[in-house]
């Protein structure tokens, strides 16, 4: 069923069976991670002033935006980071996926999930659905998310003509 949503300017935009939120394109992102430099024992990074964690620091400023945030900080002697954020597009947002996929081969050792919803997706069942890159040994794999998804009915509802 085609339905109009209002948008800037009086005009409408026509969609099928699309959540309020999906209308407005965006990508949203929310993750963490626990960096370790390797998966024997517990090593964390070197604070010290080392060549890897200088880079690592130039990287986290790289990604000053006024959309998303960054946060990497020692908790209870683990580095942690957290990043999320939403763009208008996904450009604006990749390279927060990339810094996050960065990380899994700076340090190897590190682990953590990052959750992403985008709703300009090739594939259009993705653009209801959160998706999960999971960060372990190095690696990131791309996985559907179990909890959030499908967007329509778990954490919207569709629209319908008497909801405009």
């Amino acid at each position: 069923m085609e339905v109009g949503v209002p948008i800037c300017g009086g005009q409408m935009l026509w969609t099928r069976r699309r959540s309020l939120t999906q209308t407005g394109a965006m990508i949203e992102f929310h993750g963490w991670v626990s960096v370790r430099e390797s998966t024997v024992g517990f090593v964390p990074p070197n604070p010290n002033g080392s060549e890897t964690h200088e880079r690592f620091l130039d990287r986290i400023d790289e990604l000053d935006d006024d959309s998303c945030l960054v946060d990497a900080r020692w908790v209870n002697a683990m580095f942690q980071v957290t990043l999320g954020g939403r763009h208008n597009h996904r450009g604006g947002a990749e390279r927060y996926l990339e810094f996050f996929r960065w990380i899994a081969t700076w340090a190897p050792g590190s682990y953590g999930l990052l959750y992403y919803r985008d709703d300009e997706a090739e594939h259009p069942a993705r653009r209801e659905e959160f998706r999960v890159l999971v960060m372990a040994r190095g690696e990131v794999s791309e996985r559907i998310d179990p909890f959030l998804s499908p967007c329509v009915p778990v954490i919207e509802d569709e629209i319908s003509l008497d909801d405009l």
